[in-house]
C-alpha cells in the first residue's frame, strides 16, 4: 500500500554502502521519532498509521533525549521494519536493510 500520510520524508540513498541517510533538523517542530517513522514509511511504502508502533523497538523519548546534545558522539541503534536504524547524537540517521527480512 502506498503511503497516505500527508507528509513524506525521503532519505537519500548511498549506492556504495547500500544504506539510506536522513539528516533530522534539530530545530524541527516535530520529534526525530516522526522523521524516522515517515522515512521508513517511504522506504517500505507502508502507511505510517498502519505500521507497528516505533515504541515497540525503541523509546521515542530516549531518541529525543539522545539528540538533545548530551550524548557527545554516541550512537543509538535499533531494528524496526526490516532496517537497522542508527541514530547519531547530531540527528544523522542511517537505515541499513536487514538481509533476509521482508521490508
Amino acid at each position: 500500500m502506498a503511503p497516505t500520510y500527508e507528509y513524506a520524508i525521503r532519505p537519500r540513498f548511498d549506492p556504495d554502502a547500500g544504506t539510506y541517510h536522513l539528516s533530522h533538523d534539530l530545530d524541527a517542530s516535530w520529534p526525530i521519532s516522526t522523521s524516522i517513522v515517515l522515512s521508513l514509511s517511504s522506504l517500505t511504502e507502508d502507511d505510517p498509521t498502519e505500521m507497528p508502533p516505533l515504541a515497540r523497538a525503541v523509546d521515542p523519548d530516549e531518541l529525543q533525549e539522545h539528540i538533545s546534545g548530551r550524548s557527545h558522539g554516541a550512537e543509538l541503534e535499533f531494528q524496526w521494519q526490516g532496517f537497522r536504524v542508527t541514530v547519531r547524537d547530531d540527528g544523522e540517521t542511517t537505515f541499513t536493510p536487514v538481509i533476509g527480512h521482508p521490508a
